[in-house]
C-alpha cells in the first residue's frame, strides 16, 4: 500500500469475480521468502506486469524501509510512503526494467498513473482515492456523469477522425 497523508494509491481489477478497486498486493506464492518479498513482487508484478525480477533487484529494494507493516490472521499489510514510490521507481529505473505497460518507464506517480497503458492486465487503471477510516461510497449521479463523458469523448474523437481525413460528415457549427 502506498500512501500520504491523505490518500492512497489504489488499482481497478477488472479480471475478479467482482470487479473492484483495491490495494496493491496479493497472496504469497511457492518461492517467496517472506511477506516482504510477496509484497515486492505483487507491487511490481500489478504495476508493471513485470514476472521476472532478478533477485539483486530484490535485495535492493528490501532496503526500502516501510513505513509499518500490519498483522490481521493470515493477511500482511505492508505501508509504504509515495516517496518510497518514487525510490523504488528509481531503482527499477536503474536497472532498466521495461515494462509492456508504459512506453517509458515512469519516474514519478504521475506519469506512474496517466501514463499506462489500459490492457487486459490484472490492474487496469491506477488511481488516488482518499485517506479515509470509513466506507467509500460513489454517488450514482456521478457515475452517470462519467458515462456520459466517455460517450462524448467517444462521440468528440470519432467525428475529428472523420474530419480530419476529408469525410465531413457532420455539421461543425451544430457542436460549436
Amino acid at each position: 500500500m502506498f500512501i500520504n497523508n491523505s490518500l492512497v494509491l489504489s488499482g481497478y481489477q477488472k479480471k475478479k469475480k467482482n470487479y473492484f478497486i483495491s490495494g496493491i498486493g496479493g497472496k504469497k506464492q511457492n518461492g517467496d521468502v517472506n511477506y516482504i518479498h510477496t509484497a515486492i513482487r505483487e507491487m511490481i508484478e500489478e504495476l508493471f506486469e513485470i514476472y521476472i525480477i532478478p533477485n539483486k533487484l530484490l535485495e535492493e529494494l528490501y532496503e526500502i524501509k516501510p513505513l509499518k507493516i500490519n498483522y490481521s490472521n493470515k493477511y500482511v499489510n505492508i505501508v509504504y510512503s509515495f516517496d518510497h514510490l518514487d525510490d523504488i521507481l528509481e531503482i527499477l529505473y536503474s536497472y532498466n526494467i521495461k515494462s509492456p505497460l508504459y512506453i517509458s518507464f515512469p519516474s514519478c506517480l504521475n506519469e506512474l498513473i496517466f501514463n499506462r497503458k489500459i490492457n487486459n492486465n490484472e490492474v487496469t487503471h491506477l488511481c488516488l482515492l482518499p485517506f479515509v477510516k470509513t466506507e467509500i461510497k460513489i454517488d450514482k449521479n456521478f457515475i452517470n456523469d462519467i458515462f456520459n463523458i466517455k460517450d462524448i469523448i467517444t462521440w468528440f474523437f470519432t467525428n475529428i477522425i472523420v474530419f480530419i481525413f476529408g469525410i465531413n460528415i457532420i455539421n461543425w457549427k451544430s457542436v460549436l
